[in-house]
């Protein structure tokens, strides 16, 4: 057994002090930018509302879309997603899903004759990929849009627009 020594610390010069902490007025700037980002938070979340709501819409009715074909192809039924303007709510029939669009976001919607009544639009998709076809506008205040567009033959979902990446 061996007794191991630990280092002796070397003596301070004389004079010298050891600062720790900080200052009051360091804190106090501190505390001034914290209090200063925190007026800012809700004024910036003011002006992305819009924004993310209709990006979530756009990107949103995408998705819904192309799950509601892949269900169809892979369950091998036709399968339904309906879109309720007056309720200004989409969703793949006999599922919970809901995607909501904010009121602030203009909707239009155009398919076939047979699929729209009672204010419900409805997109549907058949087991052999191919689909009733069909588009759904989104526009935001400001000139912006996108069009959700359903090609009938092909049953393939696209985004066209100033909607930026989905």
């Amino acid at each position: 057994m061996a007794i191991r020594r630990l280092p002796i610390p070397l003596p301070r010069a004389p004079g010298l002090q050891t600062v720790r902490g900080f200052t009051l007025v360091e804190l106090l700037v501190a505390l001034a930018v914290l209090a200063a980002l925190a007026a800012l938070t809700p004024a910036a979340v003011y002006f992305l509302k819009p924004a993310m709501d209709y990006r979530e819409a756009v990107g949103g009715s995408y998705r819904m879309l192309h799950h509601a074909r892949s269900l169809a192809i892979r369950q091998g039924e036709a399968v339904t997603v309906s879109v309720d303007l007056e309720r200004r709510e989409v969703r793949i029939e006999g599922r919970a899903e809901t995607l909501r669009i904010a009121s602030e976001i203009g909707l239009d919607v155009t398919v076939a004759g047979e699929f729209a009544e009672d204010g419900i639009a409805r997109f549907r998709f058949y087991p052999d990929g191919s689909a009733t076809g069909g588009t759904m506008t989104l526009r935001r205040s400001g000139g912006r849009q996108a069009t959700v567009t359903l090609d009938w033959l092909t049953g393939r979902v696209r985004v066209e627009g100033s909607a930026g990446r989905v």
